[in-house]
């Protein structure tokens, strides 16, 4: 169960590694900068939308308040004029009447109580009227303020009115309908209206008739009702009924495709308690409103906005924005396509170039070239190839040259049965004239002629090695008056390591001949070996006790030893090749030159005297140990 999401993540892995690279740039474009960006542009636009309903909501709470005020200055005006008429104890005195009115007693009622309620009503141009609805027969009607109260009772809001008991009421109606006339449904003015309705008590608690007072709605809500060319947003006032009184002459309305009955209804399911906004749709538009309760009237002033140009302005600049974006994802990819097939291009070249170097070939050029990286990977192949050449060419001359020294050791070694034999007739006949030095000295000879005769590999034992040198220098003395001494003792320890034939002979045979003093006070000659190993290598020391050499003479001869060519293969140097004063180091340069050539370079030999006292020979070679006949380090 836990191994489920390692393995997916390794499918995963092996789908990306199977994918060429310019696929893989493209995926990690997609994932990097197309999503994020769409992502990213997306909650941008988002967030747009929210800050631009949230400026929206506002502004609307802005214009509710704003009408609020002039409601509350409205309904004021109207409160305050009902309190005046009500006032007035001659109109009390007037409804109040058992008995038929005179003559004069009207003429004196119409230019004193009539005109002073007419009064009030100029005095407040908002109202478009104040009526008495009177409850007695015995008063006259006086148009249009005191009329008789059965004409209102077919109105919805006449049983309410009767008990009211000292309360006020508050009426919308669609259209003022004058009470005069016969016909109810004939219209005086199809403008809607808010009646402020006071029962009249005279004397109290004894209803005498009904005050009403009424104001347009165009005048009572000036904001929501006023001309305006916004076709965006627009006021209304819904009632507890549930309808809706709004200016429909505005571009808001002519603009509007939102039908009244799904206005209404999403209205009455949001509308709580309280204010606030809510967002609805209707036939794919959307629409917002924000709502506050007009508590003294029990209804609500709405502002609604319609968010469909808003909304389009925003996702048309989203649109392009992601169009851009998608332009310039497109654009990347080409050229990022473009600049990786050039790089592919010469990888590929490279790749050939490997294939071909993997089946033998290593004679061509690869023609890539630059600055960049992989020009540079080009320039180092390219010396690689030519380093790999000079290998070969180099492992082809180092096995001419091998086969060459097989070739004169077999020569060397041609009836060298004879040589022998013959070598024992002359020790026997020097044995039988009692001429034991000359047969010391042929067996010491014997001894180095199948030694060097013997050449089967190019590697010895450091102890073979040093029995050849100790017959040398026993034949060397019979040529010099003065013996040489060689003391190789310390070397015993290392008599298994191995060592290039014919090494130490060459060394030996130049301290011999150019290292003895002469002159006054000469000493014989003495040569120490020594050695001792430092990390995977083993330094020989060969030092004489001669005449040593100049410094500037001895700077000569190290350079000459490292600098010179060999002028023979690898093999036994040929007789007369020692480091003479003439012979320019070819002795010891073959030595060097064989050592590095086999063990590489760090290996060899240098020169290091003091002149008058000393001069010493030191012999790098690695550290191998042979025993029983292969190489142990």
């Amino acid at each position: 169960m836990f191994n489920r999401p390692s393995s997916w993540w390794r499918r995963l892995l092996g789908w990306l590694e199977r994918l060429s690279i310019q696929r893989r740039l493209f995926l990690s474009y997609i994932i990097i900068i197309l999503i994020p960006t769409f992502l990213v542009s997306l909650w941008i636009f988002r967030e747009l939308k929210n800050s631009y309903i949230e400026d929206l909501v506002k502004k609307g709470q802005k214009g509710l308040e704003i009408e609020a005020i002039s409601v509350k200055l409205n309904i004021e005006t109207m409160e305050r004029s009902a309190q005046l008429t009500l006032s007035n104890k001659e109109m009390l005195y007037y409804l109040d009447r058992s008995s038929e009115t005179s003559t004069a007693d009207l003429i004196e009622f119409k230019d004193s109580v009539y005109s002073a309620i007419q009064q009030i009503q100029f005095n407040n141009p908002n109202l478009e009227h104040i009526r008495v609805y009177m409850n007695g027969n015995k008063t006259p009607e006086i148009w249009p303020i005191f009329l008789r109260e059965s004409r209102i009772q077919s109105k919805p809001w006449y049983e309410g009115a009767l008990r009211l008991n000292r309360q006020e009421m508050w009426s919308f109606e669609l259209s003022d309908i004058d009470p005069l006339q016969e016909n109810a449904s004939k219209k005086l003015d199809a403008v809607p209206k808010l009646s402020l309705l006071r029962e009249i008590e005279y004397p109290k608690d004894q209803h005498a008739g009904i005050l009403q007072v009424d104001m347009p709605l165009a005048r009572f809500f000036p904001n929501t009702f006023q001309q305006s060319g916004d076709r965006q947003s627009q006021m209304l006032v819904m009632d507890q009924e549930g309808r809706l009184f709004y200016n429909a002459n505005t571009a808001f309305w002519q603009a509007l495709g939102l039908q009244l009955e799904v206005l209404t209804s999403k209205l009455k399911a949001q509308l709580t308690k309280g204010s606030g906004s809510f967002q609805f749709s209707d036939h794919g538009a959307s629409y917002l409103a924000v709502f506050q309760p007009i508590e003294r009237l029990g209804v609500y002033s709405l502002q609604l906005t319609s968010l469909e140009q808003a909304f389009r302005d925003i996702n048309w600049i989203r649109n392009w924005i992601l169009l851009v974006n998608v332009i310039l994802f497109a654009l990347l990819s080409i050229s990022t396509y473009s600049l990786t097939s050039l790089i592919l291009k010469k990888l590929r070249l490279l790749s050939e170039s490997m294939k071909k170097v993997r089946k033998g070939e290593f004679h061509f050029n690869i023609a890539v070239y630059g600055q960049d990286e992989v020009g540079e990977l080009a320039h180092h192949f390219r010396k690689m190839l030519s380093k790999i050449n000079d290998l070969i060419a180099e492992g082809v001359d180092k096995r001419a040259a091998s086969k060459e020294a097989e070739l004169r050791t077999l020569k060397n070694q041609i009836d060298s049965h004879f040589l022998y034999n013959t070598l024992e007739n002359i020790k026997m006949l020097a044995e039988i004239e009692q001429q034991h030095g000359i047969s010391d000295a042929l067996t010491s000879l014997g001894v180095m002629m199948r030694y060097n005769l013997r050449w089967t590999s190019e590697f010895t034992k450091l102890g073979d090695e040093l029995d050849h040198l100790h017959h040398f220098v026993a034949l060397m003395n019979l040529r010099f008056d003065d013996q040489t001494e060689l003391d190789t003792s310390a070397l015993t320890p290392y008599a298994d390591q191995e060592l290039l034939k014919m090494t130490l002979q060459p060394i030996v045979e130049n301290a011999m001949k150019h290292g003895r003093r002469t002159g006054p006070g000469r000493a014989s000659l003495r040569i120490t070996a020594l050695a001792h190993v430092e990390g995977d290598v083993l330094i020989l020391t060969l030092t004489d006790n001669g005449a040593g050499i100049a410094p500037q003479r001895l700077d000569q001869l190290n350079l000459a030893i490292r600098q010179r060519q060999a002028t023979h293969p690898p093999g036994p140097p040929p007789a007369g090749e020692t480091m003479t004063g003439s012979g320019h180091g070819i002795g010891l340069s073959n030595v060097h030159q064989r050592i590095e050539m086999t063990y590489g370079y760090g290996c060899g030999l240098r020169l290091e005297s003091e002149e008058g006292s000393w001069t010493r020979v030191i012999v790098t070679v690695p550290y191998r140990m042979l025993k029983g006949g292969a190489p142990h380090a």
